[in-house]
């Protein structure tokens, strides 16, 4: 069981950081290429991502698998209904790069969170 938590938060943090770097580069570039890289990775880390946190929130309720993923998805669809809305406001206020600006620094902060949470818990067992 501790291997596997190190290997999440390794994981988690990794992925952030990639992430960071795809939304970083999304909202600096002008040039169409660079966009693109940026979009592409951006889609592969959050299938990467996405993947890793529906295979964790069932390992904490292995008896309850279809309520795990039914969570899991729940969240991340409600979430996206939200970010809809404060996303509007942000481009109507600033542009659409603030946007990928603002999800980059919020994912990396999250992952480095995850990241630290993780390897804490780990120490206490």
């Amino acid at each position: 069981m501790k291997a596997k938590i190190i290997n999440t938060a390794v994981a988690s943090k990794e992925t952030a950081d990639d992430d960071f770097l795809a939304l970083f580069t999304l909202s600096s570039s002008q040039n169409i290429y660079v966009l693109s890289a940026g979009l592409f990775f951006f889609g592969v880390v959050f299938i990467f991502l996405q993947s890793t946190l529906v295979s964790a929130v069932q390992e904490m309720l292995p008896n309850a698998k279809g309520t795990a993923m039914s969570v899991a998805s729940f969240n991340i669809f409600v979430g996206g209904a939200i970010g809809t809305g404060i996303n509007a406001r942000i481009i109507e206020a600033y542009s659409v790069s603030r946007i990928y600006l603002i999800a980059a620094f919020l994912i990396l902060i999250t992952g480095l969170a995850s990241s630290i949470s993780k390897s804490e818990k780990y120490r206490k067992n």
